[in-house]
């Protein structure tokens, strides 16, 4: 019993220390100008607080297709200073107070409350086989079997095999469990997240770098013909409370041209809160599993979409090959040319290195490199797939932004930012 407690404790203040990362810090370098078309002399409190009842953008900031009425991306007025203090009745309710240690031991009791007693023993055989793993590390099997006793390494095989055995008999996988952490986090954290989103301010670099991947996502939908302009949609993976919405409305997308899509319902609830008038005007919020939705490409009632963003996202899901190709065959309207996926971190590939190497299990690796983008999406092999009903032999892309290095002089400057694109 005490194996279990020490277990899923150490993994709930894992869990509860990398989401309180998910932040966007002060940064210490001030990005470079961005576009013409992409104003930077927003304060910072406007641009973050756009959606939350603050004035609309100005017309001379919006690219074509914004406007300043309701259905061209205006955000229907929210009380936000009554929204605010609505929010922080229930923070002090729900976590037992407003300070940063009250919200986090909060949140790990949330958390813990949460798990269910399959996936608390699921933790525990994955901890005992992971401090082995983690003892072998750099071995090779020569090596392993000098340092170790056949005793123990017939022990360490039992163990992996008790735990694979545990997740069968569960219909878990180490895919499905890492899913499970993190809708159960994000719904644990959902509130006091919300909450800060109203309260604190993104720093003005970190503002400049989501606008410009938004930009990226506008300018594919804004080359459109006009009759054809308001059948362009962007989904928003990932979305949680909303944080994307105001940049999205800033570069033009209307709101029935936006569709955001989270695995926490907690965080989806929010965003229907922060922003009604995205689904009153015909756009969608999604409470579901990224890789549940979608079709493949003969079902033509799926929605199609002329971009595909992942701000800060894509490294939470267990998979990210198989997220972009599923992108890439099912999501992306293929059917004109163009079509993009957009890769957003703000922080940069290095910050997220730093969150794998704390919680493997909630982030499983880093960010994809130049090549590897270029070899899951853009070679001539990218198009493989187990699926024989995938036609995407035809499905060409190109990668015509590339991102930068970890721990480069230029992801100092810009972050982490790939941008590719249907030729």
């Amino acid at each position: 019993m005490m194996t279990v407690i020490i277990a899923v404790s150490t993994m709930i203040v894992l869990m509860v220390s990398l989401v309180s990362s998910f932040q966007f810090p002060m940064p210490l370098l001030s990005t470079s100008t961005l576009t013409s078309r992409v104003s930077t002399s927003t304060s910072t409190s406007q641009l973050f607080m756009a959606g939350f009842g603050a004035p609309a953008p100005s017309k001379k900031n919006i690219k074509k297709g914004g406007s300043n009425n309701k259905s061209k991306g205006e955000t229907k007025k929210v009380n936000t200073t009554e929204l605010k203090n609505k929010l922080l009745k229930k923070v002090t309710k729900m976590y037992g107070g407003t300070t940063p240690e009250e919200i986090t031991k909060g949140t790990e009791k949330r958390i813990e409350s949460m798990m269910s007693s399959e996936i608390k023993e699921a933790f525990v055989l994955r901890d005992v086989c992971q401090q082995f793993d983690k003892r072998v590390s750099g071995m090779d099997f020569d090596t392993i079997r000098r340092k170790f006793s056949n005793e123990d390494i017939e022990i360490a095989v039992q163990n992996r095999d008790k735990y694979e055995l545990y997740l069968t008999e569960n219909n878990l996988s180490p895919e499905k469990l890492q899913m499970e952490m993190q809708r159960i986090t994000w719904d644990a954290s959902a509130t006091a997240k919300a909450c800060k989103s109203l309260t604190g301010t993104m720093s003005t670099t970190f503002q400049n770098r989501v606008l410009k991947a938004s930009q990226y996502a506008y300018d594919v939908c804004s080359s459109s013909s006009a009759s054809e302009d308001d059948d362009d949609k962007v989904l928003d993976v990932g979305c949680g409370y909303g944080v994307t919405i105001p940049f999205l409305k800033k570069v033009g997308f209307r709101n029935k041209q936006i569709h955001g899509i989270d695995l926490s319902s907690e965080m989806i609830d929010y965003a229907k809160q922060f922003y009604p008038d995205i689904e009153v005007d015909g756009g969608k919020f999604i409470a579901d599993d990224f890789y549940k939705i979608g079709r493949q490409q003969q079902d033509t009632t799926t929605t199609k979409y002329r971009s595909v963003l992942f701000c800060s996202a894509l490294h939470d899901l267990p998979d990210m090959k198989t997220a972009l190709l599923k992108t890439k065959n099912e999501l992306l309207d293929t059917t004109k040319i163009g079509s993009r996926i957009i890769i957003i971190h703000a922080q940069g590939a290095s910050h997220v290195q730093g969150q794998t190497k704390q919680n493997s299990l909630l982030v499983p690796r880093a960010l994809p490199t130049t090549d590897e983008l270029n070899d899951w999406l853009c070679d001539d092999n990218s198009n493989d797939s187990n699926d024989d009903n995938y036609n995407s032999s035809q499905i060409k892309m190109k990668l015509i932004v590339e991102p930068a290095e970890s721990k480069s002089e230029r992801e100092i400057r810009e972050g982490y930012l790939a941008v590719l694109e249907i030729i």
